[in-house]
């Protein structure tokens, strides 16, 4: 008997990582004419062949998932951000009234103190914002944009 054509297999089931009642089944058929004496190392070459493209596939997708588990963090992080610098500057515009009288009165000591600590929040958070705003150009090409808010009380935090 002489044995022309070989068909392999290959399949695996994994749950979703992040998701109950959700899993993936990659699966390859290969098929193969067979031109070799060695029949038996054309099978195992094959086989391989069927399997390492199962696991490749499967890293794919579980990699996949966790980029876009990332995009969102960071789009969530981005939006709180945006937020509080927005909370920082009217608190800001509060402490810190246009022109300030002459001399410093006790007062005024703890309100620039107060304004003083605010400001190094602010420049915190834009610096958090930038590195946020870098990673998420990595991860998908372009710049986040915040969607328009509907008014001031729909923060998404």
């Amino acid at each position: 008997m002489k044995i022309v054509e070989i068909t392999v297999s290959s399949g695996t089931t994994f749950n979703h990582p992040h998701e109950q009642y959700c899993n993936f089944r990659p699966s390859i058929t290969l098929k193969a004419s067979v031109v070799e004496e060695n029949i038996i190392a054309s099978i195992i070459g094959l086989q391989e062949t069927a399997d390492k493209l199962v696991r490749d596939h499967r890293k794919a997708i579980l990699d996949r998932i966790a980029r876009g588990r990332e995009v969102e963090h960071t789009e969530y992080e981005l939006e709180r951000l945006q937020h509080d610098m927005k909370e920082i500057g009217l608190a800001l515009d509060k402490v810190l009234p246009g022109d300030a009288a002459a001399g410093a009165t006790m007062a005024e000591e703890i309100r620039e103190s107060g304004a003083q600590q605010l400001k190094e929040r602010l420049d915190l958070c834009r610096r958090r914002y930038d590195m946020l705003q870098s990673r998420y150009r990595e991860l998908t090409g372009s710049e986040y944009v915040l969607p328009p808010a509907k008014d001031d009380d729909d923060c998404p935090i």
